[in-house]
């Protein structure tokens, strides 16, 4: 999957056409960091997310960001596509204040403050360190 991800990716704008959304949604369940990552890219930049036909419904991307930065700050991925913990964890920052500006429903702001919670309290002593993090740029 990942080598169809970064061929749509890297398509100059000139070529670049619509994706499926059934597609969008097989990279979206992608087990490896560095597809969920190229899929955060793809779904991040709204020159490729828009390609997505039929778009994508919130729902399905919501629960998709919800897994791809559980991924990033378990396991602080080594990756040219996913972020790193430290990265994911500032990703996730603009992400809650995105939700709330944007006036969705509170149940999403209760449901990423919920799965951080889980993350924390199941986490190993490194993950919950300061130290661990390594200032890496984030992907694409």
């Amino acid at each position: 999957m990942l080598p169809e991800i970064i061929r749509e990716l890297s398509a100059p704008a000139a070529e670049r056409k619509s994706v499926p959304q059934s597609q969008v949604r097989r990279w979206m369940e992608g087990a490896d960091a560095d597809t969920l990552g190229a899929t955060y890219v793809f779904l991040s930049k709204a020159e490729h997310a828009g390609r997505a036909t039929p778009a994508p419904a919130f729902d399905p991307i919501f629960v998709f960001r919800l897994r791809y930065y559980a991924c990033c700050l378990n396991t602080d991925p080594e990756s040219a596509w996913a972020n790193s913990a430290y990265s994911a964890g500032w990703d996730v920052v603009g992400w809650v204040v995105w939700t709330g500006d944007a006036d969705r429903d509170k149940t999403y702001f209760e449901t990423i403050k919920s799965r951080l919670a889980e993350l924390y309290t199941a986490g190993a002593p490194e993950t919950k360190s300061l130290d661990r993090a390594r200032h890496r740029r984030a992907p694409g």
